[in-house]
């Protein structure tokens, strides 16, 4: 279903890299892309060998928000991202299949990639300019999507996807206030980080805590 705007490895290596973003109150976020090297596992039997393959990356998206209170909310996602050229724009298209995805659970640990998240598809519109990249994410809720595709909880239905996203990703993309992530240096990436890790780890502190009242964590290196 990528056939025909699927990227090439040269075009998927142009947008690796690590991103970064930093807003008011301490908020910073972050997007990386590293090109995966081995087949597509998430295949039928037989069907290993794809395209898919040659357009996909290891994805990651992080953020950090401390609120007035000194509380903090991280939010990490991990999975394969797959990339399609939105016809007759400059846009691209993309998405992260449901299997793949990982994300934080309350106690600040990463889940594991399983078929229990396969209606958890997640995808967004991004475009690179120099070194900076803007994205766009579509929420699973989002009104005029459910009206063009069906429900995107259900396996994405990337041909009617890309069809919608023809007719609207640009007018939508460029009206809308869409943070600017620049590529960041070394040491900027140790620094976010370090931040985000930190605050991880205090997440799995408290959980330690509220789950076993009067027990004292032992503090050890984030990671």
């Amino acid at each position: 279903m990528y056939e025909k705007t699927v990227l090439s490895q040269e075009q998927v290596a142009a947008l690796a890299g690590y991103y970064g973003w930093v807003g008011e109150q301490r908020s910073i976020a972050s997007i990386s892309f590293a090109p995966r090297t081995d087949s597509w596992p998430y295949r039928p039997p037989g069907h290993a060998s794809s395209k898919e393959q040659l357009a996909s990356a290891n994805f990651a998206f992080k953020s950090l928000t401390v609120f007035d209170d000194g509380d903090a909310a991280v939010r990490v996602l991990k999975g394969v991202a797959i990339f399609a050229a939105i016809p007759g724009t400059e846009l691209i298209l993309a998405s992260i299949p449901g299997e793949t995805l990982r994300l934080n659970d309350e106690t600040g640990n990463m889940t594991t990639a399983s078929e229990q998240n396969t209606g958890s598809n997640l995808f967004f519109v991004l475009k690179r300019d120099g070194s900076e990249l803007r994205n766009q994410f579509y929420a699973d809720n989002d009104e005029a999507l459910r009206t063009a595709v069906g429900d995107p909880s259900k396996p994405l239905p990337v041909g009617k996807l890309l069809d919608y996203l023809q007719e609207h990703a640009e007018e939508r993309f460029f009206a809308a206030d869409i943070p600017a992530y620049a590529m960041s240096t070394p040491q900027q990436k140790r620094l976010f980080e370090q931040e985000i890790n930190a605050a991880l780890s205090e997440d799995r502190e408290k959980a330690i805590r509220g789950a076993a009242p009067g027990a004292q964590p032992q503090k050890g290196p984030a990671r």
